[in-house]
């Protein structure tokens, strides 16, 4: 495709997919007080599961789920990293609002969490797994369980805790047999013991017996998987064959020399090696075994899902119950040669987003229009007939998914501060990203750098056009677009700065790579 069919608008090859959604009504009987199963999992990409095209059987539980869900095709995180992602999904918040603007922070004083903010009904919460805003060992914003799976953040521990001193993962494996090496049971460890004792079958556990003691009554529970993130290893590593495993397009091309310079340096940490992946964009038959391994976490979790929603269904509670699933943020696994998370391509910021409804109509509703995560709260908020707070940022979902409105065409922003994963002191320089309704896509930085796609006409986001003439009206449209985001949100401002693009662009001319 040529650079003139790029520029093409991309309004008219989106309208096809966000027409009006079909009539959808309230079944009679729509309880009052419905429960909610808060399902997250860790680094998962939206294409492990069939609703998002994988043609393969790798997450069987999620994918009859999915049938009964409204699917949203288009679901954003506010942030592709693990704790800004988390906090926005917890509080209707955006990171730089909620204060958890890299990995380990924890939420700013008296920013309340969605069950703080369930305000009618006694419910009873829970939350089981991972938390990653600070402190994991201690019960905090108010939940009446508790328990954890992370033993590597107790520097963030404070005060006493009740005397605990480990997660209850830590105490399940001694109780278990097994002895911690130095102190602790190191991620390779806990990824390598039978399936059993993983990490997602003592959450499973700790959920079903929630289920069993406290269905009775309204309850909230979130059950937070650590799984699939790295390390790419469990006891599914050879449930399927890499060399059955697809290879992204992307890794078979060059990258665009116009990339951000952040994304080059990440690639070159790749390409030396990181921690125990050495050489793991190397060739495709790598990119292959690392992608049969993460598969197969992606089927343990599933594993583990199904038992939690096949007891929800034992125990009568799967009709009153709302059920949610999602994930932090997506992974690279060898798009445009890169792994992990922490950039603004697709495959980073775009993941499942699950929400079934039981009194709701039992037909499958794909909403097409670009949502994002900081819309969770009140759409959850709502469904469940409680008052959506006015310090929210986000909208609510609810109206659609009942026939009542349509989806509202809204810019999605997404933010990322501080240093990308797996750096720790380079590239601390902040990106704002807008992604329009008519199919642009921009990442914006500071001294002239950018990303600019037109997703209708380049979906693998393989041509950046942020350094030709022709774009910049765009790039001034769009900028004003996050500026105006920034202003509403508290959010210091990122501007375009023209002089510094043409030094840029300038350079790229010169070198003959800007074509």
């Amino acid at each position: 495709m040529n650079r003139r069919e790029l520029f093409k608008t991309a309004a008219g090859a989106m309208a096809i997919s966000v027409a009006a959604p079909k009539t959808r009504r309230l079944a009679a009987g729509q309880p009052k007080r419905p429960n909610l199963l808060f399902l997250t999992t860790d680094q998962q990409r939206a294409d492990t599961l069939r609703a998002y095209g994988n043609t393969r059987n790798i997450a069987p539980n999620l994918d009859r789920l999915a049938e009964r869900s409204a699917v949203f095709e288009q679901y954003y995180v506010a942030q592709p990293l693990c704790t800004p992602s988390r906090g926005c999904l917890l509080t209707g918040l955006y990171p730089h609002t909620n204060g958890a603007t890299s990995n380990n922070i924890p939420l700013r004083d008296g920013i309340p969490v969605l069950e703080e903010m369930v305000r009618d009904g006694g419910y009873t919460t829970a939350y089981y797994g991972k938390w990653h805003l600070g402190n994991e060992i201690c019960k905090q914003h108010g939940f009446d369980y508790w328990e954890s799976i992370e033993d590597d953040f107790n520097e963030y521990i404070q005060g006493s805790c009740g005397g605990r001193e480990h997660s209850g993962y830590y105490n399940f494996l001694v109780q278990h047999g097994y002895k911690p090496k130095h102190g602790e049971f190191s991620f390779d460890f806990v990824n390598e013991i039978p399936k059993e004792v993983s990490r997602p079958a003592y959450l499973a556990g700790m959920a079903e017996n929630f289920l069993a003691r406290h269905g009775s009554k309204p309850w909230a529970m979130h059950v937070s998987f650590r799984d699939p993130h790295t390390p790419y290893h469990s006891v599914n590593d050879h449930l399927y064959d890499p060399a059955t495993m697809p290879v992204p397009k992307s890794f078979y091309q060059q990258p665009d020399p116009t990339e951000l310079d952040r994304y080059k340096a990440i690639r070159q940490v790749l390409v030396h090696g990181y921690g125990g992946y050495q050489g793991m964009i190397a060739s495709p038959e790598a990119v292959q075994k690392i992608e049969a391994c993460y598969w197969g976490k992606v089927t343990l979790v599933d594993e583990m899902i199904g038992r939690i929603l096949g007891r929800l269904q034992d125990l009568g509670l799967a009709d009153n119950t709302i059920i949610v699933f999602t994930s932090d943020h997506g992974a690279m696994m060898g798009d445009h040669r890169l792994m992990f998370k922490s950039v603004m391509y697709e495959q980073s910021v775009k993941v499942p987003m699950l929400i079934k409804v039981p009194w709701l109509e039992d037909k499958p509703l794909r909403a097409a229009r670009a949502v994002s995560e900081v819309d969770v709260v009140p759409t959850l908020l709502e469904l469940m007939s409680q008052p959506i707070p006015r310090h929210l940022q986000g909208v609510s979902w609810a109206p659609y998914m009942a026939g009542k409105a349509e989806l509202a065409e809204r810019d999605v922003i997404i933010e990322f501060n501080g240093p990308p994963w797996p750096f720790k002191t380079r590239f601390t320089e902040p990106l704002r990203t807008v992604r329009t309704g008519d199919g642009w896509k921009m990442t914006l930085a500071e001294k002239g750098e950018g990303l600019l796609y037109n997703l209708a006409n380049d979906p693998g986001e393989m041509t950046n056009l942020f350094y030709f003439d022709e774009s910049l009206p765009i790039i001034r449209r769009l900028a004003a677009e996050i500026n105006l985001w920034q202003h509403a949100t508290g959010d210091p401002l990122l501007r375009f700065d023209p002089a510094a693009w043409s030094k840029r662009r300038n350079a790229y001319r010169s070198r003959g790579e800007l074509s």
